[in-house]
């Protein structure tokens, strides 16, 4: 180890990084280094170090043994995930890793808009523009977004209240049901806060709202009684 330490010279190390296009981590394996010594020699020596950006192209095109460029382009021109991943011959996750480190990652929405697909109301699908997520949550549709919807009970909260949801803040329902946007079930709290303050309620707000369902339809009953009893 010590040896190979002592061979390692800073030129070799910037021929590697430089001109042979190696990432620290490499060299460190090669040399048997932690790759923070690379990172020092580097500097010392005067070397520019590789933007994320940069190694996220570096990365692709090991990856595809093309351009990054083209990649980029074949995307940005409407081709979807799976279709670059069948022409290259990799999996779509991979396809997608090497987008988003190079920050061109687009939205399903944003796709459909390229490739001229009706979204909306224009849509032969379109329901209404409402629907429940896979967590639970009801979400809306709003075309002046880039994912073009929007979760309801933030929605419900803002225009309830007349202001925006604070950065840092969460939409909580009371009784633990996701889909009930009832402004009198919704609360704002700190991230984190709701796990320790309202989750312990939510059971006893069930049964309380329960309760009251029943002692409401048990009072119409009774007043309808009544009403037939009169005449």
């Amino acid at each position: 180890m010590r040896s190979l330490r002592f061979n390692l010279n800073n030129t070799t190390i910037v021929d590697l990084y430089v001109n042979h296009k190696q990432g620290k981590e490499a060299i460190a394996q090669q040399f048997g280094v932690d790759p923070s010594v690379i990172h020092r020699r580097l500097l010392t020596s005067g070397v520019k170090l590789r933007t994320r950006q940069e190694v996220a192209q570096l990365a692709c095109g090991k990856v595809f043994n093309k351009d990054v460029p083209e990649i980029v382009k074949l995307y940005e021109e409407g081709q979807t995930l799976a279709e670059i991943a069948m022409k290259y011959k990799v999996t779509l996750e991979t396809i997608a890793k090497h987008l988003r480190m190079l920050n061109k990652i687009r939205t399903p929405a944003e796709t459909l808009v390229m490739r001229g697909t009706n979204i909306g109301e224009k849509n032969p699908k379109w329901k209404g523009g409402r629907w429940k997520n896979a967590d639970g949550y009801i979400q809306i549709y709003e075309p002046n977004v880039r994912s073009h919807y929007v979760l309801e009970h933030i929605l419900v909260w803002e225009e309830y209240h007349g202001k925006k949801l604070s950065k840092g803040y969460i939409i909580h329902h009371l009784n633990g049901i996701k889909s009930d946007n009832r402004p009198q079930n919704l609360v704002a709290m700190k991230k984190g806060e709701h796990i320790h303050q309202a989750e312990p309620f939510k059971k006893k707000i069930r049964e309380l709202e329960i309760e009251n369902r029943q002692l409401r339809q048990a009072f119409e009953k009774s007043q309808s009684i009544f009403y037939i009893g009169e005449n």
